[in-house]
């Protein structure tokens, strides 16, 4: 009966350092990937604030371009009012009438 026992007392011990043994691989194998993912996080973090710097940028040039189409169109339709009504008439309005073509 003692051996036995103590067959299974070693059994037990051994099984224990073995389930230790796996358990703490698995721990410092979770650990790196958890390292692992907080290093790609952090990456894709400083990709989001980078791209969303450059999105504001790109809206504020997009609105200048805005601004100058609408400048360009509305010069464009002055110079197209005054040529309809130079057609008309038949007169050709003095200089400092006509707005400066866009460039």
């Amino acid at each position: 009966m003692g051996r036995v026992a103590v067959t299974a007392l070693i059994t037990a011990i051994v099984a224990i350092a073995i389930g230790w043994l796996v358990w703490s691989r698995m721990a410092s194998r979770a650990d790196a990937a958890r390292a692992a993912d907080q290093s790609e996080i952090s990456s894709l973090e400083q990709q989001q604030a980078q791209l969303q710097a450059q999105n504001e940028q790109l809206q504020a040039e997009l609105k200048k371009v805005q601004d100058e189409e609408e400048r360009l169109s509305s010069i464009n339709n002055e110079l197209a009012e005054a040529l309809e009504k130079a057609r008309l008439t038949g007169k050709i309005p003095p200089p400092s009438a006509l707005p400066y073509p866009p460039k």
